[in-house]
């Protein structure tokens, strides 16, 4: 009996809009990245699947109000055949008050002691779980630049998967320039269940940094992206669909080709 009806992801939330529409509710539906998005090289997608592909797209068809968190994600409904009049621009936010949890002074104070890094080397922070979307990969190459072209700096992965990256660092000697960080839960330290995303530890990071480091192929509409600019950051990251809603070229980051290690180099 509730009024309103907000689904989360096409697949497989998408199942229930019929049932829903049969009881004379018409609910919102947004989609967030992999439930439309696709990405054949990498496998990356629900739709690669051809029998989810078919659930997703009817699903989108049906519904009358949906929500585009970005240009491409718009672009993705109405490939699917959705009528531009069902389609509504509502971008992912971020809390700017869980932002101001810790201060810049506080929060670097805190960082570089427990991670080893010096007051005077500059923090490129990257966030997300190490899939190929990421392109992770390109890391390696990137901090090789930097560290030939003499940068004195410390780039700190947080995220699942995120330390395999450091075997091939110290295969390169260049191990010093990185440091690693599990998975970070949304609910805060200590014996709390506040819920809070991104919770205070991410904060921490990202308002100990001094630029945000986004080598991805595609996003939906990043909330990681959006978080570092609420922290005051510079966001370099690849031209792809997703962070071109996000960062303008020269004005609050810099955007290179994607797969461009050599041009991200520069950019940082």
């Amino acid at each position: 009996r509730f009024d309103a009806w907000h689904l989360h992801n096409a697949y497989p939330m998408g199942s229930a809009i019929p049932l829903l529409q049969r009881m004379g509710i018409e609910p919102v539906l947004t989609c967030h990245g992999d439930d439309v998005q696709t990405l054949r090289a990498v496998g990356f997608g629900m739709r690669l699947n051809p029998e989810v592909d078919f659930e997703v797209t009817r699903a989108l068809r049906r519904c009358k109000k949906l929500a585009g968190i970005s240009h491409d994600m718009r672009q993705k409904f109405l490939e699917a055949g959705c009528a531009a009049q069902h389609i509504f621009a509502v971008p992912n936010g971020v809390s700017l008050t869980q932002m101001s949890c810790i201060s810049r002074e506080t929060a670097a104070q805190g960082i570089r002691s427990e991670y080893r890094i010096p007051r005077t080397s500059r923090i490129v922070l990257t966030v997300g779980r190490n899939h190929p979307i990421k392109r992770y990969d390109l890391i390696p190459t990137i901090i090789a630049l930097l560290a030939g072209a003499g940068k004195d700096f410390i780039w700190v992965l947080v995220g699942p998967g995120c330390e395999l990256l450091s075997k091939t660092l110290a295969d390169q000697g260049l191990a010093g320039h990185l440091r690693t960080v599990g998975p970070i839960g949304p609910r805060t330290a200590g014996e709390t269940s506040l819920f809070s995303f991104p919770s205070r530890e991410v904060v921490a990071f990202l308002k100990a940094s001094d630029v945000f480091a986004f080598p991805t192929r595609m996003e939906g509409l990043p909330l990681v992206v959006l978080e570092a600019m609420a922290a005051g950051l510079p966001v370099v990251s690849m031209a792809v669909p997703g962070v071109r809603d996000l960062v303008e070229d020269g004005v609050n980051g810099f955007l290179s080709p994607e797969g461009d290690a050599e041009a991200m180099s520069g950019h940082l």
